[in-house]
């Protein structure tokens, strides 16, 4: 028989859980996408995320001498995301509204991402091969489906077909000659054929994506009470209270017109 390959029984494993927070995020996504200030605030939520993993990886981070985790490190370098979410969001955030974000994430808000942030530190101190359920789930969600959720963001956002502007988080750097498709078989091969895990190891791996999930999903829920989000909902409404309220007045004109023009032949057909 077969041996399941590790990613293939991480993916089984986190299934269910995967499904229930992809409702979560396509509920919020609709609202989020309506406002620039709004998207660009959640993309500040997950950049630490990425910029933790991607240090302690790599540059002399705390596990870039790890003997299996460096056997990702080289394809990590090609997916780092850090300097693609700092670049959207700059492009969707004004410079006053990312001095406000550097000082309430400074400050260790929310407390989700610092609750976040520890357990990636702890995972780094105590269990590093654990990181890889993080590395496997986060840079997967970014390229396994990137091309679609570019496509969304694109239209949402109204930016020019061609443009790559506001995008670069689904973006591969220039320098880099891999289609995303590729370098997530490459990862998945990597994980699956190159890094050696005990059983033990390899159970530890798996069961930690729950908590990748389980992080994501808190996070993800923050977004909800920021000012952004206020602002977002209540102009959403507004448009969509509007809408019927002009529809009904323009009707309400309209037959108005048709009344007036149908009495005065009336009174023309009467004389």
């Amino acid at each position: 028989m077969t041996e399941m390959a590790l990613t293939n029984r991480m993916v089984r494993y986190t299934k269910e859980q995967h499904n229930k927070s992809d409702k979560q995020v396509n509920a919020k996504l609709a609202l989020v996408l309506t406002s620039p200030a709004l998207y660009g605030e959640a993309l500040s939520l997950f950049e630490p995320i990425y910029a933790k993993i991607e240090h302690l990886l790599l540059n002399d981070g705390a596990c870039c001498d790890h003997p299996q985790l460096r056997k990702v490190a080289p394809l990590l370098a090609k997916l780092q995301r850090t300097s693609s979410f700092r670049a959207d969001m700059a492009f969707y955030m004004s410079a006053d509204h990312r001095a406000q974000i550097d000082e309430i994430r400074g400050a260790g808000r929310p407390i989700e991402l610092a609750k976040y942030l520890k357990r990636l530190n702890d995972l780094a101190e105590k269990d590093p091969v654990a990181i890889l359920s993080y590395v496997f789930h986060m840079y997967s969600a970014i390229f396994a489906g990137g091309f679609i959720l570019k496509r969304i963001v694109s239209k949402a956002m109204g930016l020019p077909r061609e443009s790559k502007e506001g995008l670069q988080t689904f973006c591969l750097d220039e320098s880099c000659s891999d289609s995303p498709k590729r370098l997530t078989r490459e990862l998945k091969r990597i994980l699956n054929e190159e890094i050696e895990l005990s059983e033990e190891e390899a159970r530890r791996c798996i069961e930690e994506g729950l908590e990748v999930f389980r992080l994501n999903d808190a996070l993800v829920a923050t977004v909800q009470g920021t000012d952004a989000w206020k602002n977002a909902k209540y102009d959403f409404c507004k448009r969509w209270i509007a809408r019927p309220l002009v529809a009904a007045a323009g009707f309400a004109i309209v037959t108005y017109y048709v009344w007036r023009i149908s009495g005065q032949n009336d009174i023309i057909v009467k004389h």
